[in-house]
């Protein structure tokens, strides 16, 4: 089973792009689209051979995964 992590700032983007796309487009496509989405991370997620480095002048995230909050939710497919 593949399994990615969605940090904070990327869930609430989702959530925004699930509202735009329902109040445009309606229910059906906010789902056809975040399932895709997610279908694409998943596939991402499986093979290696898609993996990029991050240039190093990129700055990652700092989050911190504890059981009483975490700053990432975790997906799994």
């Amino acid at each position: 089973m593949a399994a990615y992590l969605f940090y904070t700032t990327a869930d609430a983007a989702q959530d925004q792009i699930w509202q735009d796309t329902v109040s445009t487009w309606g229910e059906a496509q906010a789902e056809t689209y975040i399932i895709g989405l997610h279908r694409h991370l998943d596939k991402i997620s499986r093979h290696k051979s898609l993996w990029r480095r991050l240039p190093h002048h990129w700055p990652l995230p700092k989050i911190s995964l504890s059981t009483s909050g975490s700053a990432a939710t975790s997906i799994t497919i």
